[in-house]
């Protein structure tokens, strides 16, 4: 049974506990790194219905393409708040 965490505009986390699957939607355009703290906190709350060892499917095909400074800055604010854990 697939269970809807939650999103935004610019994404959506849900989860298959009985597979032990994490689905991550992205939608639009992300124009800076606003989303990270949503997206970490859907992202850990997803996570909490899963065990060890599950997997991550990522659907990219609503996406528009950032700019490489986005991606960049998402990335090192995700990462940042995943080691201060």
């Amino acid at each position: 049974m697939v269970i809807q965490v939650g999103g935004t505009d610019n994404f959506s986390f849900s989860v298959d506990v009985e597979e032990n699957l994490q689905y991550l939607m992205l939608h639009g355009y992300w124009k800076d790194a606003s989303v990270s703290d949503e997206f970490h906190r859907y992202n850990r709350q997803s996570i909490e219905h899963l065990k060890p060892g599950f997997i991550t499917l990522v659907d990219i095909s609503e996406i528009e393409a950032p700019s490489v400074e986005v991606i960049q800055e998402i990335v090192k604010t995700y990462s940042q708040r995943i080691v201060s854990e």
